[in-house]
């Protein structure tokens, strides 16, 4: 079901929202710069949203859902590309100047007026199937690890290691259509630390002192991110009597997971009981945020979730364009955790870090 309610503000972002709280972590363009030039950095992102077309014609051109897929899959290629070409050319075209929230909309928009509503469906359930018949040997892996500070390391590192999956990125789409990822092997091959941003070590402190009552936790794609990646961590979390709710994308885009999908992997997941393998789910909370793009505006979140969340003392947002791209420095009022692995160079040179660095930024509530 797609949310009807209007939007409204995270209710954990820190006020005065508009003075504190940008949806961008890279800034595009200053003040000072001509309003009808490109900046070098707005070049730079729509060339990367440019070099992505091709992988998204290619999905796009084997919809079994859409009629006359591949004529209009080259009329979303052309448009798209035009659109682009356009704001190099006068920043304040198509609703303009861009940054990457704008970018994402416009290309939704091309698709969706295309007739294209999941391009990347068959990819996901794929995805979805795989991870799922490997969630008992990664949560039964990860059991066997006694103590619980190394235990949650190795949580975090699958969380990272999941989320490679990504087909937004140029790279990794290319890489995955030629032979797929392993999940296990992603973990063992998780670039060494310490990572471009690593509070890793003062979080573990923290896990072994502390607990949270309720964790909100945005989820990323489909697959081995949220099956093998983030579902083992939010068991953990209900094991230690944390409350979690996982929030997904209201519709589809890319390869991220949506409400109505993240449902239905969690009802295959959990036994008769309503266990997770031998922990109690009924804590587990699953939510509709509203959004529908692979980045997230928090000032617009469905009010479904800003319900559930309004008494939460965790936030975590899980992947590049939503923990990364979108809200690295977005303040909040409580404990929370920005993680996700850098797949565009563009992030990498911004951050000064390596591709397919990591990222796990930790702030306690009074840090910001």
């Amino acid at each position: 079901m797609e949310s009807t309610s209007p939007a409204v503000p995270f209710p954990l972002l820190q006020m005065p929202i508009e003075s504190k709280y940008r949806a961008c972590t890279i800034p595009y363009r200053f003040p000072e710069d001509n309003p009808r030039k490109a900046t070098p950095v707005e070049i730079q992102w729509i060339d990367l949203f440019l070099n992505s077309v091709p992988s998204f014609r290619q999905r796009a051109e084997s919809d079994p859902t859409v009629v006359d897929a591949p004529a209009k899959a080259e009329k979303f290629a052309q448009r798209y590309t035009e659109i682009c070409e356009d704001l190099k050319k006068n920043p304040e075209s198509h609703g303009g100047p861009p940054d990457c929230i704008l970018l994402c909309q416009l290309r939704e928009q091309v698709l969706r007026e295309l007739g294209f509503r999941d391009i990347f469906k068959r990819v996901k359930d794929d995805e979805n199937a795989k991870a799922i018949s490997l969630f008992e040997d990664v949560i039964r892996l990860n059991d066997a690890v006694e103590d619980e500070v190394k235990r949650v390391e190795n949580l975090i590192r699958g969380i990272l290691a999941g989320n490679i999956f990504d087909l937004g990125s140029a790279q990794l789409a290319e890489v995955f259509a030629r032979d797929g990822m392993s999940f296990l092997a992603s973990c063992q091959n998780l670039m060494s630390r310490p990572w471009v941003i690593d509070d890793l070590d003062n979080f573990k402190l923290k896990w072994s002192k502390k607990s949270w009552k309720k964790a909100v936790i945005f989820v990323d794609n489909s697959g081995a991110d949220v099956v093998l990646g983030i579902l083992p961590f939010a068991r953990e979390l209900l094991r230690r009597g944390t409350q979690v709710v996982l929030a997904a994308n209201d519709l589809p885009s890319i390869n991220d997971v949506t409400y109505p999908e993240l449902v239905e992997i969690v009802s295959k997941l959990k036994d008769e009981n309503g266990q997770l393998m031998g922990v109690d789910a009924s804590g587990l909370l699953i939510a509709n945020s509203g959004n529908d793009l692979p980045v997230i505006n928090l000032t617009s979140v469905s009010p479904e979730l800003a319900y559930l969340a309004s008494d939460a003392d965790l936030v975590i947002l899980e992947g590049m364009g939503r923990a990364i791209e979108t809200n690295l420095y977005a303040p909040f009022k409580c404990d929370s955790i920005k993680t996700g692995m850098v797949k565009h160079p563009e992030v990498a040179q911004f951050l000064g870090g390596r591709l397919y660095d990591c990222v796990f930024k930790y702030n306690e509530a009074s840090n910001y």
